[in-house]
């Protein structure tokens, strides 16, 4: 499993987008990394990292709220929603 595959199994917005922000950030900050003993290091603490994240990801999903944040929420489906509802009419 990578980060990204991480952070998509958390039901919260935010922390999912977090999570893929923190693995793309760290990834380019260490790319070009040439010492074999720091690269290995950075593996390994990456390693730990994302078994960190996967047990988040399962307790988070323990305690999902029901209902999806507006962020989760597709921009077609919302605008078609808020469509379909009769406004209340007011009256001067």
């Amino acid at each position: 499993m990578c980060f990204p595959g991480a952070g998509a199994k958390f039901p919260n917005y935010n922390i999912r987008e977090y999570v893929k922000r923190k693995a793309r950030e760290d990834f380019r900050a260490h790319a070009s990394e040439a010492d074999p003993a720091a690269a290995q290091a950075l593996w390994a603490q990456a390693k730990d990292e994302l078994k960190v994240w996967t047990r988040q990801a399962t307790v988070y999903s323990l305690y999902a709220r029901p209902q999806k944040s507006v962020m989760d929420i597709p921009l077609k489906a919302a605008l078609d929603a808020q469509a379909a509802s009769p406004l209340p009419q007011t009256t001067k």
